[in-house]
């Protein structure tokens, strides 16, 4: 995978791709520029991640969280899918 945001880098490393899909949920893509609206389905996922404390802080301790991910698997070609 080619990481474009610092985000998908996290997203990969945290959310495998196989977690369970909870359900999904039809939302409207707003237009811009020159990309027309849309409607995307994404697929809901959810996982318990472990946050761990920035390097200066260890003493604290990593917090569980529940995390939910809303991914669009399937879009448009040429189309930049909703996550």
């Amino acid at each position: 995978m080619v990481a474009r945001h610092p985000q998908e880098v996290i997203l990969a490393h945290i959310w495998p791709m196989s977690i369970y899909v909870l359900g999904v949920v039809m939302v409207t893509v707003q237009r811009a520029d020159a990309r027309p609206e849309r409607q995307a389905i994404l697929a809901l996922q959810v996982a318990t991640v472990a946050l761990v404390p920035p390097a200066g802080k260890r003493t604290l301790g990593p917090v569980c969280v529940t995390a939910i991910l809303a991914r669009e698997a399937m879009c448009s070609e040429g189309q930049e899918p909703v996550q």
